[in-house]
């Protein structure tokens, strides 16, 4: 996805957590309180990528609609639970054609002291025999919506310490690279755009 100033590679970022990113474990595991970690779109524009503003904003706000949600053992997983593509991205359709270079999905998972990643299936699974580090129905939803707008390329960002089970996504001849970055820290993330510009 080489990029440069005369010619930025123009990018849509999509999942409600890539604008929301697992940065650490909880409890002592969580980095740095002070809030200034740096955001993927941050490493995106540092690398010169153009990123959809649109699409970006929208997540931004289906975030503020979940931040009341309870983390803890009994709830494990709400926190990063995909949101509804048809609901969240209503408006950005036209947007797509002019950052259609890549789509990049995020796909994030968090656990750690005192929030065990759950061992049955959570909500977001209509298959009760679906676990945490599957691919929830709204995140299935989402790439199949992302696969349908002819983007030139669709990159996988895997924002969690955890193996997610991605299986299908590795054999599926739409997805062009799936890149795993773990819980970045507060600056970790930087080193997204650097390594997709090459």
């Amino acid at each position: 996805l080489a990029s440069d100033a005369s010619d930025p590679v123009k990018l849509s970022v999509f999942g409600k957590n890539s604008v929301n990113l697992v940065y650490g474990g909880s409890g002592s595991g969580s980095g740095s309180g002070s809030g200034d970690y740096v955001t993927l779109q941050d490493s995106l524009a540092m690398a010169g990528f153009n990123v959809n503003p649109l699409v970006t904003s929208l997540y931004k706000n289906a975030v503020q609609e979940t931040l009341s949600v309870t983390f803890n053992n009994s709830t494990a997983g709400a926190f990063v639970r995909e949101s509804d593509p048809d609901d969240v991205l209503a408006t950005a359709t036209g947007s797509y054609q002019l950052y259609n270079d890549a789509a990049i999905i995020v796909l994030s998972r968090s656990g750690g002291e005192g929030s065990d990643l759950p061992t049955y299936a959570v909500d977001g699974h209509e298959d009760p025999t679906e676990h945490y580090l599957e691919l929830d129905d709204n995140e299935k939803k989402l790439f199949e919506l992302v696969k349908a707008q002819n983007f030139k390329k669709i990159i996988v960002i895997v924002n969690s310490s955890n193996a997610l089970e991605l299986g299908g996504l590795k054999a599926d001849d739409e997805i062009d690279a799936i890149l795993w970055m773990g819980a970045p820290g507060t600056n970790g993330v930087i080193a997204v755009g650097e390594i997709l510009n090459g």
